[in-house]
């Protein structure tokens, strides 16, 4: 029996592969931070914002609302229709009533949402920020042309990396906070963020044997531990550590994308 999803823990391998999408952009405009929460955070302290008002999905991750409510900004919301795509009839009431400085369309459980039409109902100043956090770097994306002032990855919601978010600034002007490089709770999530995946890759290819369940668990205890570092540091933004990096670059993109 499968414990743990294993597109998640490490599957390192032996070549180095770029995904073919960050080869298309200025590398000027690549971002790289920790998490999401950190680049949101370094791009909210980064850049003047007049009325400190965004408009986020009613069905929001906790990292992508956490920097917003740091930072004291208001927050308005739009529902979505049956399938999943953003009612835009609301987004189109929300953004008359309160005129926000940034948008955020969330390409739920990787299906593409008409980014092209969210962008139609905001106002020229306001930044769509198109969150692609549930869809891995797939081949398509070198074709895909987005509308969007902001693309934001998060590899480690699909990939075996320890941290890691990618903001892809597409408008000219767009500012961001200097990350930092280091700091003592950041290299202790780190370390235990390391340990739940080499454990759960242990678990998912040790086979049957009596301290299966225990690997399992030390997996999940040690993610649940390196989740509560991550909330204990992340209100300073820090770069995309070393580790991180390697395991991306080592990662076969190409095949993760084959088995989701």
């Amino acid at each position: 029996m499968r414990r743990l999803d294993n597109v998640r823990v490490l599957e390192i391998s032996r070549e180095r592969h770029i995904p073919p999408v960050l080869q298309r952009y200025d590398p000027r405009s690549l971002h790289w931070f920790g998490s999401v929460r950190e680049a949101l955070l370094a791009l909210l302290r980064g850049s003047d914002f007049p009325r400190r008002c965004v408009l986020l999905p009613a069905m929001v991750p906790e990292g992508v609302i956490y920097p917003f409510q740091l930072m004291n900004w208001k927050i308005v919301y739009y529902d979505f229709d049956s399938n999943g795509n953003p009612d835009f009839e609301q987004v189109a009431q929300q953004v008359r009533a309160h005129t926000p400085d940034i948008a955020v369309l969330i390409h739920l459980f990787g299906v593409i949402r008409d980014a092209r039409r969210m962008k139609s109902l905001l106002h020229v100043d306001c930044l769509l920020v198109e969150d692609f956090a549930h869809t891995t770097f797939s081949p398509w994306l070198s074709q895909y042309e987005s509308p969007a002032d902001l693309l934001l990855f998060s590899p480690p919601k699909l990939l075996g990396v320890t941290d890691g978010c990618l903001m892809v600034a597409l408008r000219e002007g767009i500012q961001f906070e200097s990350p930092k490089s280091w700091s003592p709770l950041r290299s202790l999530y780190l370390l235990v963020r390391l340990a739940s995946l080499t454990l759960g890759a242990a678990a998912q290819h040790a086979g049957h044997f009596d301290g299966l369940e225990l690997l399992a668990r030390g997996a999940n205890w040690c993610y649940n531990l390196s989740y509560r570092l991550l909330m204990a540091y992340c209100s300073r933004p820090h770069t995309f550590s070393q580790i991180g990096k390697w395991l991306f670059d080592y990662t076969d993109h190409r095949h993760v994308t084959e088995k989701g």
